[in-house]
């Protein structure tokens, strides 16, 4: 069933004020950049939680601030811009929303809305995937078809809650992943733009208006999933004996999904610090080696990941 253009916002409120399952769907936080060029391979590069999926495709992709008129029409002060130079099938952008969060609607039906314009030789045309999958199983994928044109204009579809397949719902990596592709089996590597902003799922068979969070609240719903400490500022201490070792301990700001990877540019003034076992879910652990009489300093610039 192809999306289908409105024209018009609903007023339909779902549970309790939090009703879209997309986070960061206005593109307002962007942790790790506000730009990436001429890259090659999926990550995430800009606005918080979106995916780019490269699939051999050579791509730029940002996050852009609405004309008064585009904000005026989507409501979004920012939107997420893709751009593919060379282009190959499957490439895209994507969010995976943790299994804990959809499951619960289970037998429901889920309303995805959005805003698109955008630019692509095959007529315009782009895949909304939805599959489940927990790092070993996969559901099969779900499609709708999207056109798209030059001008910002508000998609809604309304489906049932995806089939789980064999995926282990209650598995800490099962995630749905929501995404916006060029078609499979589009083989045209000719360049093409999507841009996309006020993406919300939300459960019943009506697109609402688009759920505005504070800034400070969709940071924190960012973080559980990724956390940045910005450089400029430093973590330091002395280690004096031959026997004991030193520490700098903090809490993290949000507990995150899981234990993250440590992402960082490098140490600052010695570097003799240990790796291991340093990092939980919600605090921080940095200490030297016993025996090491070295100062040392730790630049904050540093990152947390905890992406599924």
């Amino acid at each position: 069933m192809p999306l289908v253009k409105v024209q018009s916002r609903g007023t339909q409120n779902v549970g309790g004020g939090r009703k879209n399952l997309i986070i960061n769907g206005a593109m307002e936080v962007a942790q790790r950049g506000t730009s990436a060029s001429s890259k090659t391979a999926s990550d995430y590069y800009t606005c918080d939680r979106w995916r780019t999926e490269a699939s051999g495709a050579t791509f730029n992709t940002s996050q852009q601030s609405n004309t008064a008129s585009d904000m005026a029409t989507t409501g979004a002060k920012h939107f997420l811009r893709m751009e593919v130079t060379t282009a190959n099938n499957n490439s895209g952008i994507s969010q995976k929303i943790e299994a804990k969060n959809i499951r619960q609607f289970k037998g429901e039906k889920l309303t995805l809305s959005f805003y698109a314009k955008g630019t692509n030789p095959n007529g315009g045309s782009f895949d909304v995937v939805r599959q489940f999958d927990d790092g070993s199983a996969s559901s099969t994928q779900e499609k709708s078809s999207l056109t798209v044109t030059s001008s910002f204009v508000k998609y809604t579809y309304t489906f049932d809650y995806p089939d789980e397949g064999s995926v282990t719902m209650t598995d800490a990596n099962a995630k749905l992943a929501l995404s916006f592709l060029q078609p499979d089996g589009d083989s045209s590597t000719n360049a093409w733009t999507l841009d996309i902003t006020s993406v919300q799922l939300e459960v019943g068979e009506q697109a609402t208006s688009f759920e505005h969070r504070s800034l400070g609240e969709e940071l924190a719903l960012c973080q559980r999933y990724y956390q940045k400490f910005g450089s400029g500022s430093y973590w330091g201490f002395q280690a004096k004996t031959t026997d004991t070792s030193r520490q700098v301990q903090g809490m993290l700001p949000t507990e995150m999904r899981a234990t993250p990877t440590l992402e960082t540019s490098g140490w600052r003034s010695g570097y003799s610090f240990t790796a291991t076992n340093f990092l939980g879910t919600s605090y921080f652990n940095f200490y030297s080696l016993a025996g090491d009489t070295t100062s040392h300093i730790l630049l904050t610039d540093w990152n947390l990941e905890a992406e599924l």
